[in-house]
C-alpha cells in the first residue's frame, strides 16, 4: 500500500502463492513463495524491489520468517529436516551465508550452534534459538565492534539514508544537506569547525 494504492506482488506461475514478511525504509519487501515440487510444496525467500522478484534458492520452512533491515541485510531459516536440522542464513551483498560460519571459533567449538534467526536490526544484530549441550536458547548475534572512531567532512544525501555508526563521530566539514533522505549519527558526535545543518535533516544525536 503506497499513495492509497494497493499493488499486488506478482508471483511466477511455478509458485501457488506468496507471503510478504517484512519490509524495509528503501521499500524492499521480502517474503516467501510456495513452490510445488511433485505432490510437496517448499516455501523459498523472495526478495521484492522495484517491480522486480528474485528467488533465493533455499528452502525457508512452513513458518516463513524472513526478516530484512534498512542495509538490505536479510535473514531467515531453512526448513527443519533429519539429515541436516534448521539452517540460519543471512543474505547481504548477493552473498548467501550460514550464520554459524560467523560465529566465533570458540563458541562453534565448545558446542554452539546457531538453529533459527528471528530479527534483525540497523546494526546487523541478529536474535535467534541456538542449542548448547542439547538445551534450546535464546541469543543475540552481534556483528564485530565498528570502527570507533570516524571523522567526516561534508555529508549531502539526494533521498537516500545515510548511518553514521561509530563510538566517536567527528565533523570536519562546512555543511550537511539532504534533500529527501535521513542523515542518522549513532554514537557520540562532536563538531569541529562552523557546520551548516540542512533544516530538513533528521538527528538522532544532538549536536
Amino acid at each position: 500500500y503506497k499513495d492509497e494504492t494497493v499493488s499486488w506482488i506478482e508471483k511466477s506461475p511455478e509458485h501457488i502463492r506468496n507471503w510478504a514478511r517484512d519490509i524495509n525504509y528503501s521499500g524492499q519487501i521480502v517474503g516467501a513463495v510456495s513452490e510445488r515440487i511433485g505432490t510437496n510444496s517448499i516455501h523459498k525467500v523472495f526478495i521484492y524491489s522495484d517491480g522486480v522478484m528474485q528467488i533465493i534458492d533455499k528452502n525457508a520452512g512452513t513458518a516463513g520468517i524472513v526478516k530484512n533491515n534498512d542495509h538490505n541485510q536479510i535473514i531467515f531459516s531453512t526448513a527443519y529436516t533429519s539429515s541436516e536440522g534448521q539452517k540460519p542464513y543471512i543474505y547481504q551483498n548477493g552473498e548467501l551465508t550460514n550464520l554459524n560460519d560467523l560465529i566465533d571459533p570458540e563458541f562453534r567449538n565448545a558446542g554452539w550452534y546457531f538453529k533459527s534467526a528471528l530479527e534483525i536490526n540497523n546494526k546487523g544484530q541478529i536474535i535467534g534459538q541456538a542449542s548448547f549441550r542439547g538445551e534450546n536458547r535464546g541469543v543475540i548475534l552481534s556483528p564485530p565492534p565498528v570502527s570507533n572512531y570516524i571523522k567526516v567532512g561534508n555529508i549531502t544525501t539526494f533521498g537516500d539514508t545515510v548511518i553514521l555508526q561509530g563510538n566517536e563521530i567527528t565533523l570536519t566539514g562546512e555543511a550537511i544537506t539532504t534533500q529527501g533522505g535521513e542523515i542518522t549519527f549513532d554514537g557520540a558526535t562532536t563538531v569541529d569547525g562552523n557546520l551548516i545543518i540542512d533544516s530538513s535533516v533528521t538527528e538522532d544525536e544532538v549536536i
